[in-house]
């Protein structure tokens, strides 16, 4: 009866442990690489000069250019570089800049739309954990309408279409079970000649439990209910 009440005991401690304990942490990097449908390539270091507040701004890891008439729309790759994010977390991640620049002078301006897919990569950061990446693509236009500058003034606007984020459940960065879940595609606009934007997203980062620890968890469980039935039924009896 000890021996039986004493195991009993020990499992269903083991089990909450590991139901209350707080996953392993780990941290991941990210990078971004975007392609433009009939774009051109940036080449990493490229400086761009603006009338506000970066006077000048510099795609470090480089990106795509489209132009259409006079105008010219940068969108940079992006770079968050060790240790990066912590697991578990909810983070912002800013996947591309934007910048807007034209030459025309007179309206109605230059109009034009562009699809765009950035690959993002996450590589994890051990220890702790092994090393490992996991890979997701999103998808989306950017619109320019009406898009000139002249001594009077900025002129036109920028607006943003999400599409896809693949795949759309959990990423795998690691065999130890981090993973990533990203959603709710964000914009901030530029404007024309002036100021960055940039596009975004959210990541949720989180540790999925061994297998191994599961199986011991519901083993815990399972005894500690043999353990409350046991109680009852000699209970009865004593009654």
């Amino acid at each position: 009866m000890k021996v039986f009440r004493l195991a009993a005991v020990s499992a269903i401690a083991v089990a909450a442990s590991l139901a209350l304990a707080a996953p392993a942490r780990a941290s991941y990097s990210l990078t971004s690489t975007v392609a433009l449908t009939g774009g051109s390539a940036i080449a990493p270091g490229t400086t761009v000069t603006l009338s506000g507040n970066p006077a000048t701004f510099t795609f470090t890891t480089g990106g795509q250019s489209f132009t259409s008439g006079g105008t010219t729309l940068f969108v940079g790759n992006q770079t968050v570089a060790a240790p990066g994010f912590i697991v578990p977390g909810t983070n912002s991640f800013n996947y591309a800049d934007l910048i807007v620049k034209t030459t025309t002078a007179t309206g109605p301006g230059d109009t034009f739309s562009v699809p765009y897919t950035v690959t993002v990569v996450a590589t994890n950061n051990p220890p702790p954990g092994i090393a490992g990446t996991g890979t997701f693509t999103v998808t989306g236009t950017l619109t320019l309408s009406n898009i000139f500058a002249n001594a009077s003034g900025l002129n036109g606007t920028v607006t943003f279409t999400p599409g896809t984020i693949t795949p759309s459940g959990t990423i795998p960065i690691d065999s130890t079970g981090v993973v990533l879940v990203a959603s709710g595609q964000q914009f901030a606009a530029p404007t024309v000649n002036f100021s960055v934007g940039n596009l975004s997203l959210t990541l949720t980062s989180s540790v999925v439990p061994e297998p191994s620890s599961v199986t011991l968890a519901g083993i815990g469980m399972v005894a500690g209910m043999g353990l409350v039935f046991r109680r009852k039924m000699l209970a009865s009896r004593v009654a």
